[in-house]
């Protein structure tokens, strides 16, 4: 976190790339997992300790991991200041 934080002060160029790389694997592709890996387990269970909290807070990640990285990829530029 504080690589990609660095990245972005020092308007780095592959900082945009990087910002994306981390909302997709941090906010849409664990959650996703973590939902179906969750989902499967629980149907080798039959369902009995089936959570309705668990799901709707990593459905709530993944919706913000989208709604990030569509604000992202349509607001956030880099561009590189050459010093003189």
């Amino acid at each position: 976190m504080m690589a990609l934080l660095y990245l972005v002060l020092t308007r780095h160029r592959n900082a945009l790339v990087n910002l994306k790389w981390w909302l997709i694997i941090g906010l849409i592709v664990g959650p996703a997992l973590s939902l179906a890996g969750r989902f499967l387990n629980e149907m080798l269970d039959s369902f009995s300790s089936f959570s309705i909290e668990f799901y709707l807070s990593q459905a709530l990640l993944l919706v913000i991991g989208l709604i990030l990285l569509n604000y992202v990829r349509s607001t956030v530029t880099v561009e590189r200041v050459e010093p003189n």
